[in-house]
């Protein structure tokens, strides 16, 4: 007859972390009436007049030299920058558009569409806030994700904001960015002595309002696009909310 394994023992898994977080948390709040406000970072495709719009002419410029496979084009990035006039009011956008169409019209090889980094925040069909946040460089863009993440749930703390409701919350499924954004130290995270308190915190606790949701949860901010969304934010747009919890450290 074989014995029996012994279930093994131990601190908590982050996995058991944070399914504390998704199932105690979220949806004992959802159960006392509580509606989501879904948040989400990617990447969308602008055209030139919106680019134009939100990012200066050499940013603009900049973006096309590093995405640019100059072998290919048989140019290199000095000769372009000879090629591009430097002198122009670049406060002007009806003249940086005029520079850039030139440019366009003159080298078919230069991009007409541009890839960008955007925070997104979906209450419902009429709140489907995007913000460009900036010009995508591509596989460099994961080392900052995280970042890219805590934007987007400032951006459904100033949806929340605005819309002056107490009974939303706020779910995002990076799970660094959520701890960050309730304040949680990085050292508290998985300690296995203080994860009841977690828990009972972020159930009882009014003041704590965002949390984590796997990927699958998060699809109506994930699939949205600047096109359809009811409202656009430029990267230098202020959409900073007051300070909606006090610091986590200060409530364990």
């Amino acid at each position: 007859m074989k014995k029996k394994k012994k279930p093994k023992t131990g601190k908590k898994s982050k996995k058991n972390f944070l399914d504390g977080l998704r199932l105690q948390s979220t949806k004992a709040k959802q159960n006392q009436g509580f509606e989501l406000i879904v948040t989400d970072a990617g990447f969308d495709i602008i055209d030139l007049e919106l680019a134009n719009e939100c990012f200066d002419y050499y940013e603009i410029l900049n973006w096309w030299e590093m995405g640019l496979d100059w072998e290919e084009i048989d140019l290199s990035p000095e000769e372009f920058e000879q090629l591009t006039p430097t002198y122009i009011d670049i406060d002007n956008l009806e003249v940086t558009k005029q520079v850039l169409e030139d440019l366009l019209s003159k080298y078919d090889w230069l991009p007409r569409e541009f890839e960008v980094v955007t925070a997104k925040a979906f209450y419902n069909l009429e709140y489907q806030w995007v913000k460009i946040l900036k010009l995508s460089y591509g596989y460099e863009e994961q080392n900052n994700f995280e970042y890219y993440e805590e934007n987007a749930i400032q951006l459904g703390k100033f949806l929340k904001q605005q819309l002056e409701r107490d009974n939303l919350l706020i779910i995002n499924d990076n799970q660094n960015a959520v701890v960050t954004a309730n304040g949680i130290p990085h050292f508290y995270k998985w300690d296995k002595f203080i994860f009841k308190e977690i828990e009972k915190q972020l159930i009882n606790n009014s003041s704590i309002d965002i949390f984590w949701m796997p990927r699958k949860h998060v699809k109506l901010a994930h699939n949205l696009r600047i096109n359809p969304a009811t409202k656009i934010f430029f990267p230098d747009e202020y959409c900073e909310s007051i300070q909606l919890s006090s610091s986590f450290e200060e409530e364990i």
